[in-house]
């Protein structure tokens, strides 16, 4: 999580504020940026797998992030409303993913809360996006760059926060191992 935490940060911030207006550089950067969470959702599959829990929604967010970044990166000469609906598209599907991640976490009101969050945040700025259009070509990515970054700071805090919920259970499992002796 921290990976995906730290790409979404940096490219979020960089979005959010270059001067940058050329669409075609900022989609290939989205693109890259895209293709780069792919890759780490994928060794997040490979590790999941390895350690046997479920795998099917890393697959599932890994083939949806590749997809949108080839998509992105070999239509890059379209029209900017294609690479906008893609973008919006993507981010309403995120946010509905995290959203579901939320309303289906039974044991842990923290990660219930990050993802809940950030998943209605997505589907908002999915439709932000959708309806930026007639604000300019390129203002899109920063909408984009914006959910980028509060998407980030959530992976940092679960991360985070499942880093220490393991070594609460280590330390627990721990104790127990103790008393039995």
């Amino acid at each position: 999580f921290a990976v995906q935490g730290v790409i979404s940060i940096l490219f979020g911030w960089y979005a959010a504020f270059t001067s940058r207006q050329d669409v075609t550089v900022l989609v290939n950067i989205v693109g890259a940026t895209m293709l780069a969470l792919g890759i780490v959702e994928l060794f997040n599959l490979l590790r999941r797998a390895h350690l046997r829990e479920t795998w099917g929604l890393a697959l599932g967010v890994a083939l949806i992030e590749v997809a949108v970044a080839f998509t992105l990166l070999f239509t890059n000469g379209a029209e900017p409303v294609l690479h906008l609906a893609i973008v919006a598209g993507y981010t309403v599907i995120r946010g509905v993913f995290e959203l579901m991640i939320g309303l289906r976490a039974v044991d842990d009101s923290t990660d219930k809360f990050i993802w809940a969050l950030t998943g209605m945040c997505g589907i908002i700025m999915g439709f932000a996006i959708l309806n930026s259009g007639a604000q300019g070509d390129s203002i899109f990515i920063k909408y984009f760059g914006e959910y980028m970054m509060l998407y980030g700071v959530a992976e940092l805090i679960y991360g985070e926060h499942n880093r220490d919920q393991a070594r609460t259970l280590k330390s627990e499992r721990k104790a127990i191992a103790k008393k039995s002796s």
